[in-house]
């Protein structure tokens, strides 16, 4: 069984793309969803797909007015994901 790469996402229009690059390279992708998705166990390596613009409170800014409304489900789960990730030093 190839190795596991948990790969963000939050609609299906793009992930299939994402899941084709990764399988190309001989990984397996594994779908993490907001909401259902809480831990990196037992996978390889992040891949985070990108969406919709990071809520700038994250990080003590207002939003300007051409930003596109948060998606705070994934917001949360991301940052959670990439700090598990950077603990415990996943790729």
């Amino acid at each position: 069984m190839a190795a596991q790469v948990g790969v963000t996402y939050c609609g299906e229009q793009k992930i299939e793309a994402y899941e084709n690059a990764v399988r190309a390279v001989g990984l397996e992708p594994v779908r993490l969803i907001p909401g259902k998705s809480e831990s990196l166990d037992g996978l390889y390596g992040l891949l985070l797909t990108g969406g919709t613009d990071v809520n700038p409170k994250r990080y003590g800014q207002t939003a300007a007015p051409e930003a596109q409304e948060p998606d705070e489900a994934r917001d949360e789960m991301e940052c959670n994901l990439i700090g598990e990730a950077l603990a415990i030093d996943l790729p």
